[in-house]
């Protein structure tokens, strides 16, 4: 029993803590997003930033939602998973059931976690994963305010479907 109320209390920290994490992100991704559009000198824009803030909102998102959610749970249950960390190690150990997992990264195996669980966000989640690593990999300060906008329209998609999911009200960034 004492074993089952330290379990639960964790789970709720985990989804505190990604839950917080996801609206600082998003707010910083919205305010450095509109200082940067109103700044005309592109030495003062920081658009790789809004992208890959962008993606870590969601990101951390995602993984409150995994906290959650009660599919998930009968995932992390059907691999004798406790944690979503270990629920990506049995697909890494595990090449026979999940050849390309043996080589993956965090990143990628979350992705593949996300297309499982979330399908109907999946290909958001996606795009701002591959919008992220452009920008913070590929094209440093050469981001557009056009992909910064792309980046943040996918980012309120997945904010938007797990407030609905989870009957959780989250606030525009005008109320921050």
């Amino acid at each position: 029993m004492e074993d089952e109320k330290l379990r639960e209390i964790r789970f709720r920290q985990f989804k505190d803590f990604h839950l917080r994490q996801a609206n600082h992100n998003y707010v910083f991704c919205y305010a450095i997003f509109n200082s940067s559009k109103d700044n005309a000198s592109t030495e003062k824009q920081f658009y790789d930033w809004v992208i890959t803030s962008a993606f870590y909102s969601s990101l951390h998102y995602v993984r409150c939602a995994l906290s959650i959610d009660k599919d998930f749970m009968f995932y992390k249950v059907r691999f004798e998973s406790k944690t979503i960390e270990e629920a990506r190690r049995h697909r890494i150990t595990n090449p026979r059931d999940y050849p390309s997992d043996a080589v993956a990264g965090r990143h990628e195996i979350l992705k593949r976690i996300v297309q499982d669980t979330y399908p109907s966000v999946s290909t958001a989640y996606n795009m701002l994963l591959d919008n992220s690593m452009t920008s913070r990999y590929c094209q440093f300060k050469n981001a557009t305010c056009q992909e910064c906008e792309s980046s943040l329209d996918l980012l309120d998609e997945i904010r938007d479907w797990f407030g609905t999911k989870f009957r959780i009200p989250l606030p525009p960034f005008s109320d921050y």
